[in-house]
């Protein structure tokens, strides 16, 4: 008979009652996850019913006087945003577990400030030598979400299953000074009780030091925008871990040294990473990261090695999975390219440049994803996840373990591994003893190309090519290659058939075949283009200061003159700030892949005085972060507007006034925008297509059009138009809604047409030529809908023009058509 504790039911009640009274819609619980309130609900109060206890008890006592060091530490972190660690930050300590005493000494742990925020602090203790908590001298207690709650235990499950180094990672219940606090993850720190505990010869744990990348953070948290190369990870020192005990020990010391030696001729392209690395411990390593989504761990700040000195070999260290993330590509898409810098920047880009670790990537790829083995993983450890989650419901029952990311994973990986064609093949040429082709890479994986085959008969390469990858700009990459064909083999040069390439993916086993097209086709890498492409910014405008390892560009004076086309690069943000009159002129313009962060500062905006001839003064294009503008005033005295193009784009405080037509244009773009003003606007001030619009407090004063939104959708709050031809235009299917918004000597107040839905609620038009007008352009679209409630109209002539088989419904009353 199972009984539930009188203590379990009260919970529930609670549960029960707290999100009924503070929840009155599914907005909390459906951005958490769950489909309802009820779902919710329902979880829940299961998860407290299948909750048990932590069964290891660890209590801490710190001496007041230490722990003050340790609050004072916790405190400066909360106010500059970064944890900082004094010289000497460890503190004296005394564990109690199972009835015993272990000494130690501990500090906090962490960078950012979510380690110390609430009352699960996180913490770094180290026990002395001869003793051990759970048999790690080493050690860190955290919240249990810090690393995914009991995704990271059975991430790190997967790879000791893979022979690959993994930490101890446990649940505790922890007391520090009496206080109980709850539910801890205890994951084991890098020394050798690990690397004895992983089955491994007495070796050196190391990273890439990361101090100084984070003292960069901290200088862009505090607004210090300076040149930082000192940040990058082409100059991060190799750092031991367990330093006292390396440098102590002759042979562990030896090991480091030679370690340190290998992975900086691995970065500086002196050695081959298959002749440094265990490449498939290191592909498999990165495979299980895919199955769990964990490409945020793939830093070089985070990075964790083990040196095998029997071996010679590195070896990766499991650590910090952050999944488990839905995935929609897999961490080798796009690195592996022949476009590779002399001293990349990027480490992961360095091991997935070479071609030995590329195929055990792909093999590794192939064994997580084959059918049952997911399944085979959590059969073998059902009985201690059950206990783990068993644990992690008894304080965060609302926190479901669900394993439907992982077969999502599993489903993209495969898709991934089986793209329909990795590249176009166009006949170059027929010669009496030989055939060349011109192949068109389209894929995001390196593919290993065979040979041909001509009306069934197969002519293989003597070794195989490797086709790279498409870059992360996607500029077309072609590689012509050339067969030993004699003239008694017969080629139909003028439809290609019968005449296909094969190829496989880099380390998979499927072989595959493409069609050949009967044409060449001008090769891009090949030609030299007329046009004029803009620059990007280098150390040659001395009024932008360059950050790499944060991918920034800082305006540096407080004024400046851009007279020529500049582009800001995918993965950059361009940064200015006030007091700054930033001019565009004649000739300039920028164009943005990357990023926008542009903000002045109270009472005093920056102001951008636009004297450009090009059609676009400013273009932001898809696949770069959200762009945001603050407190700036666009002074245009030209007919060139801004382009937004597939971008996420907020601007509050923003004032644009001018002679040009247009002032945004914007395509598929999520645009938000607050507290600003648009002034003179020829045409239209704004232009929306396929756009999600929103504006709070916006006023549109003297010009032809205030907005034309199209295929999208446009929410205005608090709007006033002023002085206009015409207020709002809506057609091909745009939806509307309008609350609190007044007009003000305007012709026409809103047009709806062709598809388009608009609702009005509250508002004014004063001083009109005609409120509104609804209608459709012939039957493309269907017929356009307008809703208004409670609009005072004054001194306007005509309420409105509605044409036949099109609705239009006033403060509840559906209106007559007066137009055919």
């Amino acid at each position: 008979m199972i009984t539930i504790s009188f203590k379990k039911i009260f919970i529930a009640l609670i549960i029960i009652a707290l999100v009924a009274m503070a929840y009155l819609s599914n907005a909390f619980v459906v951005q958490r996850g769950y489909s309802s309130i009820f779902s919710f609900l329902n979880l829940s109060v299961t998860h407290v019913i299948q909750g048990q206890p932590a069964k290891v008890e660890l209590s801490i006592e710190i001496k007041p006087k230490h722990f003050k060091k340790i609050e004072q530490v916790r405190n400066d972190a909360l106010k500059r945003g970064v944890i900082i660690q004094p010289e000497d930050p460890y503190v004296p300590c005394e564990l109690t577990y199972k009835g015993g005493i272990i000494k130690g000494e501990i500090r906090l742990k962490g960078k950012m400030t979510d380690h110390v925020s609430g009352k699960k602090w996180s913490f770094r203790v180290k026990t002395k030598k001869n003793d051990a908590f759970m048999g790690m001298q080493r050690f860190t207690l955290q919240h249990p979400g810090t690393r995914g709650y009991v995704y990271e235990w059975l991430h790190h499950e997967m790879c000791k299953r893979e022979g690959i180094i993994a930490l101890r990672y446990e649940f505790i219940n922890l007391t520090v000074n009496g206080d109980n606090l709850g539910v801890y993850a205890v994951e084991e720190n890098f020394g050798q009780p690990l690397v004895q505990n992983n089955n491994r010869p007495k070796g050196p744990v190391f990273r890439f030091n990361p101090t100084l990348y984070w003292q960069a953070r901290l200088n862009a948290m505090q607004r210090v925008y300076i040149a930082q190369e000192f940040t990058n990870f082409q100059h991060a020192h190799v750092e031991a871990f367990s330093k006292k005990e390396t440098f102590t020990d002759s042979s562990l010391k030896e090991s480091f040294i030679d370690a340190n030696i290998l992975m900086n001729k691995v970065r500086w392209g002196e050695v081959q990473v298959a002749d440094a690395f265990d490449v498939k411990k290191l592909a498999m390593r990165y495979a299980l990261l895919d199955l769990c989504g964990g490409y945020h761990s793939v830093d070089w700040s985070d990075v964790k090695f083990y040196y095998n000195p029997v071996l010679k070999k590195i070896e990766p260290v499991a650590y910090e999975s952050f999944g488990p993330r839905f995935i929609d590509h897999i961490i080798g898409n796009y690195r592996f390219t022949d476009t590779q810098e002399a001293f990349p920047n990027d480490y992961h880009d360095i091991i997935f440049s070479d071609s030995s670790f590329f195929a055990a990537y792909i093999q590794a790829l192939r064994t997580v994803s084959k059918p049952g083995y997911f399944e085979a993983v959590l059969a073998s450890v059902q009985e201690e996840l059950d206990k783990r989650v068993a644990i992690q419901y008894s304080e965060f029952p609302y926190k479901d373990f669900n394993l439907e990311v992982f077969r999502h994973n599993l489903k993209t990986i495969r898709k991934t591994l089986e793209a329909p064609k990795n590249f176009h093949a166009f006949l170059s040429g027929r010669s009496r003893d030989s055939i060349t082709l011109q192949l068109q890479v389209i894929e995001s994986l390196p593919t290993e190309v065979l040979g041909i085959r001509v009306k069934g008969t197969v002519f293989l390469l003597p070794v195989p090519v490797v086709l790279p990858a498409l870059g992360r700009k996607h500029r077309p990459v072609f590689k012509t290659l050339k067969w030993a064909l004699d003239s008694t083999v017969e080629v139909d040069t003028e439809r290609g058939k019968d005449l296909e390439v094969l190829y496989r993916l880099l380390g998979d086993t499927a072989k595959h075949s493409c069609e050949v097209f009967p044409y060449e086709i001008h090769a891009y890498n090949q030609q030299k283009s007329n046009a004029i492409l803009p620059v990007v910014f280098s150390k040659a405008q001395d009024f932008i200061t360059i950050d790499s390892t944060t991918k920034s560009y800082f305006i540096n004076r407080s004024d400046a003159l851009l007279d020529q086309a500049f582009a800001v690069p995918l993965g950059w943000t361009l940064k200015a700030t006030a007091p700054l009159t930033l001019t565009i002129g004649a000739q300039g313009s920028l164009q943005v892949e990357g990023s926008l962060d542009c903000k002045g500062i109270e009472d005093e905006p920056i102001v951008v005085a636009v004297n450009s001839a090009a059609p676009n003064w400013l273009s932001i294009m898809p696949g770069g972060g959200p762009s945001e503008w603050k407190r700036v005033i666009c002074n245009l005295n030209s007919n060139s507007s801004i382009l937004l193009y597939g971008v996420t784009f907020a601007a509050s405080e923003l004032e644009m006034r001018g002679s040009a037509q247009t002032f945004i244009e914007a395509f598929n773009t999520e645009i938000s925008l607050s507290h600003s003003s648009f002034e003179s606007a020829t045409k239209s001030a704004l232009e929306l297509s396929f756009c999600k619009a929103s504006g709070i407090d916006l006023r549109f004063v003297g010009c032809n059009k205030g907005i034309d939104s199209k295929a999208g959708t446009l929410v205005l709050q608090q709007c006033l138009f002023r002085e206009l031809t015409k207020g709002i235009e809506t057609k091909r299917k745009d939806q509307v809604q309008l609350e609190a918004v007044t007009m003000d000597g305007v012709q026409l107040g809103v047009e709806v047409q062709d598809g388009a839905l608009l609702t009005w609620s509250k508002g004014k038009v004063s001083n009109a030529e005609l409120f509104i007008k609804v209608h459709r352009k012939g039957n493309r679209y269907a017929p356009a809908q307008a809703t208004c409630a409670a609009v005072e109209l004054v001194e306007v002539k005509e309420t409105y023009v509605l044409e036949k088989d099109n609705s239009l419904v006033l403060d509840g009353v559906e209106q007559t058509p007066n137009k055919p």
